[in-house]
């Protein structure tokens, strides 16, 4: 069989399972978890862009743009859907669809609306259940191990932070550690862009703002991006899980002795690993960050002794 005939006989199979309405919870969740296979079987590791059909088109090529443009829209119905399944009031509902978007990730991540199906996912790192919540987690863990172009690592780091931003210390500490899977082998350690901004702005968003200008360029890249934009775009990711970092050390300073060690733990092992590839900008807002998180009251004895330890770590780094 052919690979026009196969994903012929794939969609087939997707519309077969539209006809008619599911007439219980059980029957619905059976139908979401068949989808789900069908589309990790036949989704691309691209995008399908929309062409326009030309008279020297052959027909072979006619024949795959319009099946590419059939199994586009099933698929953004199919994500719709589960999405909307999130957030139903009947938890084993909710809980089962969150399930499938993060397996979805899998295939999804280089798809097209890759964008709304991770920060569904980042989301659901922090969902009430914690099989729903490990399972997400496990899934932008996998993401940042196998992403080779960038692209969508840096969407789910950005979303990390602004996810950090609204739960604050309640945020899951697996998402954290989850960051310290991230592939950064070639950054630009000499970028220096960082602008002057005001001393009353959090540490924490002077890093995420950085190099804005640059995410309409680095978030279209694909995975044949040149060295340089593949530099420029692990640069930026860097600086958004320091952006991270920094705003965990912020908000666990004032929780309890247990889960600020939880959120720390993660936090300076993260910053050891990653303090190399770190220009003096940012080296010198961690060494800030560190210096107040040892002089903090309520910061508990076992996380001053590790962040004493990554701060002679990134003072070594920062001499170098």
């Amino acid at each position: 069989m052919t690979e026009t005939a196969y994903l012929r006989s794939r969609l087939d199979a997707l519309h077969e399972l539209h006809r008619g309405s599911p007439q219980s919870i059980t029957e619905v969740l059976e139908a979401m978890e068949k989808e789900l296979e069908i589309f990790k079987d036949i989704v691309p590791g691209y995008k399908i862009k929309e062409k326009n059909l030309t008279p020297d088109m052959s027909k072979e090529v006619k024949a795959v743009n319009k099946l590419e443009q059939e199994l586009l829209a099933v698929y953004r119905k199919f994500l719709d859907h589960v999405l909307k399944l999130t957030k139903s009031r009947v938890e084993l509902v909710s809980d089962k669809a969150m399930l499938v978007a993060s397996k979805l990730l899998s295939v999804g991540s280089h798809f097209n609306f890759a964008s709304t199906l991770i920060e569904a996912v980042v989301q659901g790192t922090c969902f009430r259940t914690a099989e729903v919540a490990s399972g997400c987690t496990s899934a932008v863990a996998e993401l940042f191990d196998t992403d080779s172009s960038g692209e969508a690592t840096l969407k789910a780091v950005s979303c990390i932070v602004n996810l950090i931003k609204a739960r604050r210390h309640m945020i899951n500490p697996e998402v954290i550690g989850a960051l310290i899977q991230l592939r950064l082998v070639s950054v630009d350690v000499h970028h220096r862009t960082l602008k002057e901004q005001d001393k009353s702005h959090a540490r924490s968003e002077q890093v995420a703002r950085r190099d804005s200008a640059l995410d309409e360029h680095l978030l279209g890249a694909q995975s044949g991006t040149t060295t340089k934009a593949q530099r420029l775009m692990q640069t930026t990711v860097l600086q958004r899980l320091v952006a991270a970092y920094l705003r965990v050390i912020e908000v666990a300073q004032n929780t309890s002795a247990v889960r600020q060690a939880r959120l720390l733990g993660p936090t300076l092992e993260g910053l050891t690993k990653f303090a190399l590839l770190m220009d003096i900008d940012l080296l010198q807002l961690l060494m800030k960050a560190l210096k107040e998180l040892l002089e903090h009251p309520r910061v508990a004895p076992l996380t001053t002794l590790s962040a004493l330890s990554t701060d002679r770590k990134t003072s070594c780094r920062e001499r170098v």
